[in-house]
C-alpha cells in the first residue's frame, strides 16, 4: 500500500470539498489496506523475533527513509548470501517505519530465519540494563552497518502481529511528504 497525501487545504468551492473528501477517503483506504496486509503477512507466516531497527547518526542519515529502505533491502539480500553457510531458513522480514519527533526514522517489525550464530545477548554495562534483563538480542551485522537493533523472541505470535499493526496509523504524517512511499516493507515471497 502506498501513502497518498490527503487534503491539506481549506476548501473554498464545492468542487474542492468533494476533491478533499475523495483524498481523505483514499488516505483512509491506504491505511486500512496497509494494516490489513501487515496483519495478513504477520499471521500467515512464521516469525522468530520482534525487531526494532534504528540508525546511528555517525553511520547513516537517519532522515532519508527512501535510501534507508533501499539500503536495508540490499543489506538483507547480502546477508541471505552470507548466512547460507548456516543452513536454515531464508531471512524474511515485515517492517513498519516510524518517525521520531525530530524527523529521524526507525523501524519495528518481524524477522524470520536469522541464524542464532549472528545474534548475541546484550551485555550489562555496555547496553541498557532493560535489554539485558529482558533477554533481548543484538544483530551484530545490522549494528555494524546501520546502528542499534534489538531482537525480542516472539512468545505470543498473534499478539505480536497485532502490536506491529499499531505502528501503521495516521500519525505517520511524515510520510505525507514522501508521496508514493510504502507504509510497510515486506520481503518476498510471503504468504497471504
Amino acid at each position: 500500500c502506498k501513502f497518498k497525501r490527503g487534503c491539506n487545504v481549506i476548501p473554498h468551492h464545492e468542487e474542492e470539498i468533494v476533491d478533499c473528501q475523495e483524498h481523505d477517503g483514499k488516505f483512509d483506504s491506504s491505511f486500512s489496506r496497509a494494516r490489513s496486509m501487515v496483519k495478513q503477512y504477520g499471521l500467515c507466516n512464521p516469525w522468530d523475533y520482534f525487531v526494532t531497527l534504528t540508525l546511528d547518526p555517525k553511520k547513516y542519515n537517519r532522515y532519508d527513509l527512501g535510501k534507508f529502505k533501499a539500503d536495508l533491502s540490499q543489506f538483507v539480500r547480502d546477508m541471505r548470501k552470507k548466512y547460507k553457510q548456516y543452513g536454515g531458513e531464508r531471512l524474511s522480514y515485515l517492517l513498519v517505519p516510524e518517525n521520531h519527533k525530530d524527523g529521524a526514522w526507525h523501524m519495528h517489525g518481524l524477522i524470520y530465519g536469522l541464524p542464532e550464530a549472528v545474534t548475541e545477548p546484550f551485555v550489562s554495562g555496555k547496553h541498557p540494563q532493560k535489554l539485558v534483563d529482558g533477554g533481548f538480542l543484538n544483530w551484530t551485522d545490522y549494528e555494524r552497518k546501520f546502528g542499534f537493533v534489538s531482537l525480542g523472541k516472539i512468545r505470543d505470535p498473534v499478539g505480536t502481529v497485532l502490536y506491529t499493526t499499531k505502528y501503521i496509523n495516521k500519525d505517520i504524517e511524515a510520510l505525507a511528504d514522501l508521496k508514493g512511499e510504502h507504509l510497510y516493507m515486506a520481503s518476498r515471497p510471503l504468504k497471504k
